[in-house]
């Protein structure tokens, strides 16, 4: 699965290098889940960018409706992990359990 994901991201055309490793990273952290918590800082070391690179990337797929991004803060100078969902991972994930369903019910 983890494969197709990362061959379907590398695939795009209308993404640059960087959000291209934004996307796998959160999107491999994300895994079969609805959404993941990471912070601009883990998402950097993981993919060898700067935070602002990785601030410039999500705030373009946020505005291309490939991810959503949500951020908390616990007080005024105090922010919690951010917490980000790819919306055609979750598509991705509803395909293959259907896909198996329909396996099952053709085997049985």
């Amino acid at each position: 699965m983890i494969e197709a994901l990362v061959n379907s991201i590398l695939d795009r055309r209308d993404l640059t290098a960087s959000e291209k490793l934004v996307l796998v990273v959160i999107s491999k952290e994300q895994g079969g889940r609805m959404y993941c918590q990471l912070s601009r800082k883990e998402i950097g070391a993981k993919c060898g960018l700067s935070e602002a690179t990785v601030k410039r990337s999500v705030i373009d797929l946020a505005a291309r409706h490939i991810i959503t991004c949500r951020r908390k803060k616990l007080a005024p100078d105090l922010n919690e992990k951010n917490t980000y969902s790819v919306m055609w991972v979750n598509n991705f994930n509803r395909r293959r359990n259907w896909l198996r369903k329909e396996a099952i019910r053709e085997a049985s």
